[in-house]
């Protein structure tokens, strides 16, 4: 679902069929007879992403954001690893000079393995800011942040100039874990982590949560 402010003019926009993902979406009508399909997407963990659901979305609007959980992983935005959706999901957005946003910090904490970047935004024809991941909610997953920039000049669609993220070219960086300084990494934890915390809510819970994984 999508949560809109009531002080922006709005109205729902339909979808076509999708195969794979699951989204819902508004068209936000702005100054100046602008507008921007907003699109909140899921894709099932057990699903494979499918790029003509991107492009029958992509293909509705000049100015589009889409965002939500599409369980794609790539070193490009900040994960340990790659898996096919990941290295799908880059292709395309490369392919169609549609721009990803991520954050630098994880937004999804499992129990039972790494935290990793799950969560990321894509936009055509627009630009964010650097989005955040923040632990406002009672989840595993954290919200995302971010701020939208529209492109000047949407009637002339052709003179757009769309910049890919630049880290998504940079080179990455691999760290071999075996040569890591665990004992100074062990007293960093204990001298800034409480290791006796007070919880009495789940909101304590919560936080004390946050703080241990945003310290790691």
């Amino acid at each position: 679902m999508l949560l809109v402010n009531n002080q922006l003019h709005h109205d729902s926009f339909p979808l076509p069929p999708l195969s794979g993902l699951e989204a819902t979406a508004i068209c936000l009508q702005l100054k100046n007879h602008r507008q921007l399909l907003f699109v909140s997407a899921y894709l099932p963990l057990a699903a494979a992403i499918v790029t003509s659901d991107l492009d029958a979305i992509f293909s509705l609007h000049n100015t589009i954001v889409l965002a939500g959980e599409l369980n794609c992983k790539h070193v490009s935005w900040n994960n340990a690893s790659v898996n096919i959706n990941g290295s799908t999901l880059l292709s395309h957005c490369l392919n169609k000079a549609i721009t990803i946003n991520y954050p630098n910090q994880p937004t999804h904490f499992p129990y039972n393995s790494y935290p990793s970047v799950l969560d990321i935004a894509i936009s055509q024809r627009c630009t964010t800011s650097k989005p955040q991941s923040v632990p406002a909610l009672s989840s595993d997953h954290n919200s995302r942040v971010f701020k939208v920039h529209l492109h000047p000049d949407l009637s002339a669609p052709k003179t757009f100039k769309v910049h890919l993220h630049p880290d998504l070219s940079a080179p990455k960086t691999f760290y071999d874990y075996k040569y890591a300084n665990w004992s100074l990494f062990r007293h960093s934890l204990d001298t800034a982590i409480d290791l006796n915390p007070l919880i009495q809510t789940t909101i304590d819970l919560d936080h004390t949560f946050a703080t241990f994984t945003q310290t790691v």
